[in-house]
């Protein structure tokens, strides 16, 4: 096997380590607290990012982890539709919203290079 690293895995990671900890602060916001089930549901979707892409990683299959960065990508989406709403609710600024739509297109794009990458040749090794 030909091994290979995510030549930014340690900046993807710290970047999904950052972005969980601004929506856990940004759902400790107290109108947001009140809204107990909206609260959770951002949570668990900033959650599911890294646990995505730690699951795909862990795999050791670049099948399976091609198909872990299509689940990734589904948070995403998920995730960028709740933080608009969390605009509309009054529970985060335009200047937040910006910042997290920004660190979630940074870690998409680096997500996206490194699936390129995986193109390169089914049998690699994740170590």
């Amino acid at each position: 096997m030909q091994p290979y690293k995510f030549q930014h895995q340690e900046e993807f990671s710290d970047a999904l380590k950052d972005l969980i900890v601004q929506i856990y602060k940004l759902s400790k916001n107290n109108n947001l607290k009140k809204d107990r089930c909206f609260q959770e549901e951002l949570r668990r979707s900033a959650l599911s990012f890294m646990v995505n892409i730690t699951s795909g990683r862990e795999s050791m299959s670049s099948a399976q982890f091609k198909d872990c960065i299509t689940q990734v990508k589904a948070s995403a989406v998920k995730l960028r539709a709740q933080l608009l709403i969390s605009r509309e609710f009054g529970y985060l600024s335009e200047g937040d919203l910006i910042d997290f739509k920004d660190k979630i297109h940074r870690a998409m794009a680096s997500l996206e290079d490194f699936k390129k990458n995986l193109a390169l040749s089914d049998d690699m090794d994740f170590t």
